[in-house]
């Protein structure tokens, strides 16, 4: 589906006609259709061993083109077939015949197939599914279509039997065939949307599943009184534009109610031009980023390049908020203000075509303090990169009218060439450039400040305890760490379509790195989630305080454990765990991507997927229990998880088996 328009097909009970029907559907400005493979009235007899008795059972292949097979038409599966059926006669005749049409589908190129559930029971579909993807080099890709909402659900109360009711629950028929297929990414969600939406707590348990397609009976829309045109409810209307912004596409089904069929499409791409712009600043950074797999950056052992420091950069929200901690620092440490000797580098245009800011004289730099005093504050920059937090640092002290003494210190050869370009042409003596590791610098003097940029999408899953707490001999005493403290949060998440491409990783290389990795489902991966559900609201697990109070050497303090309990509201499967972090920069001035305290407008960090195993299914009323680590010896720092609860499982990533932070 294009960005630009909403990819919308029409389902087709019967084609008498298949090439007609196909020139309909582009009169009627639908983009594909959807047929049987079959005739619904044809009943086929088979012989012994699974063969038709009818040869030419459908219509041929010779009436449309590949193309117009593979990219135009979705072939349904014959909905009277029952494989799982308890009388064997019928059981080995339907799937015979299912057998019959998917193979045929496969003949003739067909890139979608799908079916219709009717119940909870679908073992032996599974097994029939898993068995065409695993008979030959092509396989389509699995379209599964059940209703949003089973109206019986609602005539249920409080008293009634549970196991009735999860009959009954169709989210359950389509999570249990997930499940048997071992939640295959070739096997996508058709939802079929009811005249009454469920709760929003369902709605939400619905979107963390890879929907593929929305099913839109056309009586389930009213008439407008004035244009006498098809309109949804606000409910459905609220609904459909939540997954505009997923890789959907939209099918009408049903009679016609109105004038003609083209209506409904016509409706639906006018919500889809006229759906509201997101406000959210993260959303947009992300847009084509939604579950992407990445795996975490390992800083200390390899150096940033120039992308990674340029989508960095791009967040001036991030840097506010640093320049606003360091000030606040500055008028904390000192009882009176003490002149500023430095250039104010907040502009946002280039020097010379380098890397640095406009050369911008403060207005502050000849002057002296009212008091007098020609002392002056150092600061020190761990990790400069290319020198953002240099001059948020510079603005600060400006800002707070404050002397200030910058040592820009970075390992990075390539970084650290622009820094000296922006020492030489812009900051000048306010600026020393230091080429080397902070844990091993030896400073000429100690610093008052040191801010650092060291945190991931974990809070500690780039080392920044181990660099910020080796890096303690470069404070006075009384120093001041920006950030002061971060703390990571952990929330258990249904999220079945990351889970299983986390899962295929391990046979497929994904485009962002050149080997698979032995135990992807061990791994934590970086990743903006969006077809996720979240099962229980995040809880704190580990917090680091810098200036840190323990002997340099001892990484006792930095080894953590906890076990987290978390409360399951309803049915749902645990796929996994998404990982956050807040931070106090200094005081009142924090940073956080928990989504419920996430700053507003900043876009530098992705959450972090810590995947399980195996998934579990869980119950409502049933409580997720939960055990980290994070391991340390001398040359690594890793990561280790299990579930304890409702069901035991292994450790995952033992010893760092799997993923690690190298030192």
């Amino acid at each position: 589906m294009s960005s630009q328009e909403l990819n919308c097909g029409l389902d087709c009970p019967n084609v008498p006609d298949l090439f007609a029907g196909l020139a309909a559907v582009d009169e009627l400005q639908y983009n594909f259709m959807s047929i049987p493979v079959v005739h619904p009235r044809l009943r086929r007899k088979f012989k012994a061993g699974g063969q038709s008795e009818l040869t030419a059972f459908t219509r041929t292949d010779m009436l449309l083109d590949p193309g117009d097979w593979s990219s135009r038409v979705v072939a349904k599966i014959s909905p009277y077939l029952c494989p799982d059926s308890q009388i064997v006669k019928i059981r080995q005749q339907h799937e015979d015949a299912l057998m019959e049409e998917l193979n045929y589908s496969r003949g003739l190129g067909i890139n979608t197939v799908m079916f219709t559930l009717s119940g909870k029971n679908n073992v032996n579909l599974a097994r029939i599914i898993t068995g065409h993807f695993n008979s030959s080099h092509f396989s389509p890709g699995f379209w599964i279509q059940v209703p949003m909402e089973n109206p019986a659900l609602r005539a249920f109360d409080a008293h009634d039997v549970e196991e009735e009711k999860e009959s009954l629950d169709t989210w359950r028929w389509w999570s249990d065939l997930h499940r048997l297929t071992e939640w295959d990414r070739r096997i996508s969600l058709v939802l079929r949307l009811s005249a009454d939406m469920p709760s929003q707590g369902d709605i939400a348990r619905w979107l963390g599943e890879p929907i593929k397609c929305l099913l839109i009976p056309t009586h389930i829309f009213s008439t407008n009184k004035r244009s006498r045109c098809p309109v949804l409810s606000k409910a459905h209307q609220a609904f459909i534009c939540q997954l505009f912004d997923r890789d959907i596409q939209m099918m009408v089904t049903g009679v016609n109610r109105h004038e003609d069929m083209s209506h409904y499409v016509r409706y639906l791409r006018y919500l889809w031009k006229n759906k509201p712009s997101s406000q959210d600043a993260m959303i947009n950074y992300a847009r084509g980023w939604e579950d992407y797999l990445q795996t975490p950056l390992q800083p200390l052992s390899d150096n940033l390049d120039s992308y990674t420091y340029s989508v960095f950069e791009k967040d001036p929200i991030k840097y506010n908020y640093y320049q606003n901690a360091v000030a606040e620092a500055f008028k904390s440490r000192y009882s009176h203000p003490v002149t500023c000797k430095g250039v104010l580098a907040e502009s946002k245009s280039l020097s010379n075509g380098v890397d640095g800011t406009a050369k911008t004289k403060c207005p502050n730099e000849n002057s002296e303090g009212s008091c007098g005093c020609k002392h002056y504050s150092v600061v020190m920059v761990l990790g400069a990169g290319r020198g953002p937090l240099v001059r948020a640092v510079i603005n600060a002290a400006c800002l707070a009218n404050v002397k200030v003494k910058v040592y820009a210190v970075e390992k990075n050869p390539t970084a650290l060439v622009t820094l000296h370009v922006q020492q030489r042409e812009i900051w000048g003596d306010t600026v020393t450039v230091v080429a080397s590791d902070m844990r091993k610098y030896q400073p000429e003097e100690l610093a008052d400040i040191i801010v650092s940029e060291l945190l991931g999408s974990f809070g500690d899953n780039e080392l920044s305890p181990e660099c910020l707490d080796y890096a303690g001999h470069l404070f006075k005493k009384d120093g001041i760490s920006i950030p002061s403290s971060y703390t990571s949060f952990i929330a258990p998440v249904m999220c079945p379509r990351l889970w299983g491409l986390a899962r295929a990783s391990e046979r497929e290389p994904t485009q962002n790195r050149v080997v698979s990795l032995p135990h992807p489902l061990e791994t934590p991966w970086v990743v903006y989630l969006q077809n996720k559900y979240e099962i229980s609201p995040p809880q704190e697990l580990f917090t680091f305080e810098h200036p840190c109070t323990f002997e340099d050497g001892d990484d006792v303090e930095r080894r953590r454990w906890k076990s987290l309990k978390f409360p399951v509201t309803r049915a749902c499967t645990l796929h996994g765990f998404s990982g956050y972090f807040s931070c106090v920069l200094f005081e009142d001035v924090s940073l956080s991507i928990v989504p419920n305290t996430h700053t507003k407008g900043m876009i530098s960090w992705f959450p972090i997927f810590f995947p399980i195993k195996s998934p579990i299914m869980l119950k409502a009323d049933q409580v997720v229990e939960v055990q980290f680590w994070r391991c340390s010896n001398a040359r690594k720092v890793w990561y280790e998880w299990n579930v304890t609860s409702p069901e035991l499982q292994g450790i995952h990533n033992s010893s760092g088996k799997s993923s690690d932070m190298i030192l």
